[in-house]
């Protein structure tokens, strides 16, 4: 059990880090975005970052996947498990109450995945926009030169 609660906390620790490290990015590439030369590599670096962020995401979301197979199949086994082989007759809800203690932590990692895929989809929906925020960049630039 142990090693399991030290995994999720690595997982947890991961998912923090690279968090901090793509807001790090998005940040640098929105104040690089105020140099009207530096706009073709700021774009280069918002589709590159968003290819890189959509095919991580994607490996998550199988990972996701899996993770959420295991947990299914692991709660009809326990579920089975205390309506045949436990010593006292429970109740659905009392079986319920016991497979999501005994599944707490696998339940815990899918949450933590789910949630790291919604930080990546949301960031790509901010590289969506900073790419749009390109195009108004640069119409903006037109306009004061005329």
């Amino acid at each position: 059990m142990e090693d399991s609660i030290n995994a999720t906390d690595k997982l947890k620790d991961k998912f923090a880090k690279e968090r901090e490290e793509w807001q790090v990015k998005i940040k640098d590439m929105s104040t690089r975005m105020y140099r009207i030369e530096k706009l073709a590599e700021v774009q280069t670096d918002f589709l590159s970052n968003r290819q890189v962020i959509i095919e991580y995401n994607h490996e998550l979301l199988s990972h996701l996947s899996s993770l959420n197979k295991i947990y299914r199949q692991k709660k009809r086994d326990k579920f089975e498990k205390y309506g045949t082989d436990y010593d006292l007759k429970l109740q659905k809800a009392e079986k319920e109450i016991m497979v999501d203690g005994d599944l707490a932590e696998l339940k815990e990692r899918v949450e933590i995945l789910d949630n790291q895929i919604k930080f990546y989809n949301s960031t790509i929906q901010t590289i969506d926009h900073g790419l749009y925020g390109i195009k108004s960049r640069i119409q903006l630039e037109e306009f004061r030169r005329k």
